[in-house]
């Protein structure tokens, strides 16, 4: 919202406080992905530790008052994702406060429940990987998939011959790799496997990888403009 809205000086470029405001919305999306994958996937789980979160400030990731907050608020390390959404919203509030940005009720109301649906979709993630099936049904179609691959020769045989021998072989692939692909789903982020990181079905430095080149890449694109518009040199001044 506020990459369209931000004021611009006559030339159409962004003025000082609003490319701050800019940056700053941007950087904190990057640091609430970051902490909120970070309380997911256990291979990201030092992040949420005082060097963790000491190296994220030293990466330029979160300024040393935004660290010293975030310790203050005693969140405990899977809720510090909200701390930093209620923060991108308190931003919000502020810079219309300040006239860094202008709109009107209705551009408010869809901020808000973006960032209302945003916060269900990062709470979802976690609900979604307890909520599993039982291990007992899983062993069972273990049991089913591998006396089906045993037994599918031997059914074969009477009425193709030697083409059973291939078709076996079709079927053996891609039945356990469907099992296998399905065991994935269980455990996504490898948390509870072997530990082994090649085992694990998501990535989550790919994850962080795309919301940190999308955090900017929006705004960047209207950062200037082929046309004037109306300046607003003096903020202040403005009319809400």
């Amino acid at each position: 919202v506020a990459r369209v809205i931000s004021l611009r000086s006559a030339s159409g470029d962004f003025l000082p406080a609003a490319r701050v405001l800019l940056e700053d919305t941007a950087r904190n999306c990057r640091l609430l992905h970051t902490l909120l994958w970070a309380s997911i996937d256990d291979s990201l789980s030092p992040v949420h530790s005082n060097r963790g979160l000491r190296r994220l400030v030293e990466r330029g990731v979160m300024t040393e008052r935004e660290h010293a907050t975030l310790l203050a608020s005693s969140a405990p390390p899977t809720r510090r994702h909200d701390v930093i959404l209620s923060w991108i919203l308190a931003r919000a509030v502020d810079a219309r406060a300040r006239r860094v940005v202008q709109f009107g009720a209705g551009t408010e109301s869809v901020f808000v429940s973006t960032l209302c649906e945003l916060r269900r979709q990062c709470a979802s993630v976690p609900e979604e990987l307890v909520a599993r099936m039982p291990m007992a049904y899983i062993h069972l179609v273990q049991l089913l998939v591998d006396f089906l691959l045993v037994s599918t020769p031997f059914a074969l045989y009477p009425r193709l011959g030697l083409l059973s021998i291939p078709l076996s072989v079709i079927l053996a692939l891609f039945f356990r790799g469907l099992l296998e692909l399905s065991k994935n789903f269980l455990d996504p982020f490898g948390n509870e496997g072997s530990g082994v990181q090649e085992r694990q079905y998501i990535r989550t430095d790919t994850l962080l990888a795309e919301v940190n080149a999308a955090s900017t890449r929006w705004w960047r694109g209207t950062e200037r403009l082929p046309f004037d518009t109306l300046p607003y040199d003096d903020p202040m001044r403005c009319t809400a």
